[in-house]
């Protein structure tokens, strides 16, 4: 039960802001319809999470976020529109300094952060298309993603019986393209249960989607319009109610419900200049075979190529 208080405490909580540094560890997988790519996933067993706490929420929404204020002379963190000026007032008894801080104590403007390890899986979607096949117009990504990732996470939630605090997701802006983010999830607890390492799996990879169908009234003769209670609208993301809707990814779903999820290579930058790199240094035709063949099944490259192990410097 979500109390009145409760809700306060969220609204005018703290601005907390999530992002993921990928490991340089992954396994690339792709859901595939014959030899076009539905979804592609990635998953990183040693994912970094970073959150950054923006600093207190002000109550007056037009208010910019100013972070964290702090006395180097007492070390105390000072909160509240006029927290500076009643701490460094020597006659105000109960909020003054006490080691008698000045203004170049003060250091306003502090961003707290942490970095965790965590199994995560990153998804992406190639093109979003309607039930005819037909391409879904960009304006509609923001909806789409977001209806997607919560259809999901519930899937997750219901098929493998995962409590809603043991997954968690997150939207992380596609760099080339800031239009276009990616789907990260991710397990709260650090080191991971074995949850998302799963989901790559086929047979509970299709149970999560049908799960998901079944969320979104997909075999109910009674539907909601867009989104409801029932399926999609929870208490902790109503700021997205008004754009949640269940129709945008059901042609998505019902094709991902029949897919081969095969595991692919990475097509990252970064990895593909390692493995050319790699190829140039090869000195016969077996190791370019070796090595093409170990980046196509996207297992993971060698570090360097031609270096010479010795032992006790021999």
């Amino acid at each position: 039960m979500i109390t009145s208080d409760e809700e306060e405490r969220q609204r005018l909580g703290y601005h907390v802001t999530r992002h993921y540094t990928p490991s340089g560890d992954r396994k690339f997988y792709a859901a595939q319809a014959g030899d076009r790519s539905i979804l592609n996933l990635s998953y990183d067993h040693s994912g970094k999470i970073v959150s950054i706490n923006h600093g207190p929420i002000p109550s007056n929404r037009d208010e910019p976020i100013s972070g964290f204020t702090l006395c180097t002379a007492c070390n105390r963190w000072i909160l509240g529109r006029n927290g500076v000026a009643e701490h460094l007032d020597q006659t105000n008894e109960m909020k003054k300094c006490w080691r008698r801080g000045t203004e170049e104590n003060i250091i306003q403007n502090i961003l707290l952060y942490t970095d965790t390890r965590h199994d995560v899986i990153k998804i992406d979607v190639p093109e979003m298309y309607d039930e005819t096949g037909e391409p879904i117009d960009d304006i509609l990504f923001t909806p789409f993603i977001k209806t997607l990732a919560q259809a999901i996470i519930e899937g997750i939630q219901i098929s493998l019986n995962v409590d809603v605090d043991e997954v968690k997701y997150l939207l992380m802006v596609n760099p080339q393209d800031n239009n276009r983010s990616s789907i990260v999830l991710y397990e709260t607890s650090e080191g991971g249960a074995g949850i998302l390492e799963s989901i790559v799996t086929r047979s509970i990879f299709h149970r999560i989607v049908s799960e998901a169908l079944v969320i979104l009234h997909e075999y109910e003769e009674k539907q909601c319009d867009r989104a409801c209670y029932e399926c999609l609208c929870n208490y902790y993301n109503q700021s997205d109610h008004d754009i949640l809707d269940r129709k945008l990814v059901l042609p998505l779903l019902r094709d991902l419900l029949t897919a081969d999820v095969r595991v692919v290579k990475d097509t990252s930058p970064t990895t593909v200049n390692h493995y050319e790199h790699l190829i140039s240094q090869c000195e016969s035709s077996l190791e370019k075979q070796v090595l093409t063949a170990i980046y196509q099944y996207g297992l993971p490259l060698p570090d360097s190529a031609q270096e010479i192990i010795s032992e006790n410097d021999e």
